[in-house]
């Protein structure tokens, strides 16, 4: 019962942090999750455009597992 996660152009969502993308170890301390993100395209077959909430520059296309929803 895994419910897909699906995000709509203008959701706040984190984006994991790269060392975890990598699959590389960090301290214990280092965050995991780096953001809050808005979403700018969103694409049928899951990548997604994202870009700082003060900014209108896109980072580089992430897939969705990658990102989880942000509740302020």
């Amino acid at each position: 019962m895994v419910r897909p996660r699906q995000f709509a152009e203008g959701d706040l969502v984190l984006k994991a942090a790269s060392h975890v993308m990598k699959g590389k170890p960090a301290s214990k301390f280092a965050v995991k999750w780096e953001g809050p993100f808005v979403v700018k395209e969103a694409n049928e077959n899951g990548y997604y455009r994202l870009s700082e909430p003060d900014s209108d520059v896109l980072i580089t296309p992430i897939n969705v597992k990658w990102l989880k929803a942000y509740h302020p």
